[in-house]
């Protein structure tokens, strides 16, 4: 309730997970720092985790490089939408879609790499994922990482960074 009524960023931790307190969270893998997977949808609304997410990446992985990794997510329609004409999407429909995507990531990156100040220590990069099931692909993505359209994720993420007053 107060991640959906809230007007500030909320930080949201597993009951069992870990607290995040040194910049090396994995110590598997010591020299791999935070990572944060931001949910983009293509609004403003969306838009507005970009900033504290950033800030707070590079600060939890300081002194390290932490890594801020936008991801926008292509809904395809699902087998019992299929036969709806409205609702299907052409092969041309979703290369326009894909397309527009990475257009919007790329451009992302570069607002939020030229807003950020200089001494902020911060990797950003993008991927976009074409699913059935837009949640479950996020999860997917932030916990098994992998390469998608983009720069892709590699061996996931630590947070998920989302906008949940977002209209799409």
């Amino acid at each position: 309730k107060i991640a959906s009524h809230s007007s500030i960023p909320v930080l949201i931790l597993r009951e069992d997970g870990k607290v995040p307190f040194g910049p090396y969270p994995d110590p598997t893998r010591p020299l791999r720092a935070y990572r944060s997977l931001v949910a983009l949808d293509g609004s403003q609304l969306a838009q507005l985790v970009l900033e504290p997410t950033a800030y707070l990446i590079a600060a939890l992985a300081k002194p390290a490089r932490g890594t801020l990794h936008m991801t926008h997510v292509i809904p395809l329609p699902s087998d019992e939408n299929a036969l709806d004409d409205e609702n299907t999407k052409t092969p041309a429909l979703q290369e326009k879609a894909l397309y527009q995507a990475k257009k919007y990531l790329r451009n992302m990156c570069e607002d939020v790499r030229d807003g950020l100040s200089t001494d902020i220590k911060l990797s950003i990069n993008w991927s976009v994922i074409v699913d059935t099931d837009v949640a479950q692909a996020l999860i997917d993505a932030a916990e098994k990482g992998s390469i998608f359209e983009g720069t892709g994720i590699d061996g996931g993420c630590d947070l998920i960074a989302l906008t949940t007053h977002g209209r799409g």
